[in-house]
C-alpha cells in the first residue's frame, strides 16, 4: 500500500446546503421543517461512513447505520427534518441528487471541479487516506518509486471503482486512465487477483471499515 495526501469527503446536495450563517440555516431549516428528505449513499458500502448494519451471523440487515447517518440524523433531528436512507448504485444516487427527482443529498462524496458546478456542497467533515493495493508477488520487493503519482499508471492497469472520483487522491490521477469496471470492492480485489489490474486504488479507512465488519 502506498498513501498520498490525506482527502476531505463531504455532503453533496442539489436542494440542501448547510451554512455557516446563522440566519441562513434557520431559515433553510424553518422551510424544511416536518419534511421528510431522502438521502443516498454507495451500494457498495462505505464504512465506517454508512454501510448495512450485519446480525450476529455477520450478514447484511436492512438497517443502515455509520458514522455520517449518525450526524445527518442528528443535525436535521433538531431542526425536525426526517431522514431516509438508501444506498442505490454510486452512479444512480449521484444522477438522482442532481435534480432532487429522487434524492435530496449524496452522501460521502469527495470533492471534484465537475461537482462544484453540478451540487451544493458543504464544507468536509472527514479525511480519509488514498493508497494504493497490489499483490504482494507481483511486486515482492514492492511497488517502484514514482517521480509523480501519473507514474503509477506505468506498472500496468489500475482500477477503481465504477462511478467513482479519484483525480483527488494527487495530480496526475486521471478518471479517465483508471478502469472502472468493478462495482464493488469484491469485484476490485478479484479483478487484481485474476491480474486484469495489476494494482487498484482506494481509501484505506474504507478496506478497514470492512475488515472490522468482517469481511476479509
Amino acid at each position: 500500500m502506498k498513501s498520498y495526501q490525506k482527502i476531505p469527503f463531504a455532503l453533496i446536495a442539489y436542494f440542501l446546503a448547510f451554512s455557516s450563517n446563522t440566519s441562513s440555516l434557520e431559515a433553510q431549516t424553518h422551510h424544511l421543517e416536518g419534511v421528510t428528505l431522502n438521502v443516498c449513499g454507495d451500494g457498495a458500502e462505505w464504512p465506517p461512513y454508512i454501510y448495512w448494519q450485519r446480525d450476529k451471523n455477520g450478514e447484511k440487515t436492512s438497517k443502515i447505520v455509520g458514522y455520517t447517518v449518525d450526524l445527518l440524523s442528528r443535525v436535521l433531528s433538531e431542526a425536525n427534518v426526517t431522514v431516509k436512507f438508501f444506498l442505490p448504485p454510486w452512479k444512480r444516487c449521484l444522477e438522482k441528487s442532481v435534480d432532487n427527482s429522487q434524492y435530496t443529498i449524496a452522501l460521502d462524496a469527495s470533492y471534484s471541479k465537475e461537482r462544484e458546478k453540478t451540487y451544493l456542497l458543504t464544507r468536509d467533515y472527514y479525511h480519509i487516506t488514498p493508497k494504493i493495493f497490489y499483490l504482494k508477488k507481483n511486486f515482492p520487493k514492492g511497488l517502484p518509486k514514482f517521480k509523480s503519482a501519473a507514474n503509477i499508471f506505468n506498472i500496468g492497469t489500475i482500477c477503481g471503482l465504477f462511478g467513482y472520483n479519484y483525480e483527488g487522491f494527487s495530480k496526475g490521477i486521471d478518471n479517465n486512465k483508471i478502469n472502472m469496471d468493478a462495482k464493488n470492492f469484491d469485484s476490485l480485489t478479484q479483478m487484481v487477483a485474476s491480474n486484469r489490474c495489476k494494482a487498484f486504488i482506494a481509501r484505506y479507512e474504507i478496506l478497514a471499515g470492512f475488515k472490522n465488519l468482517g469481511e476479509d
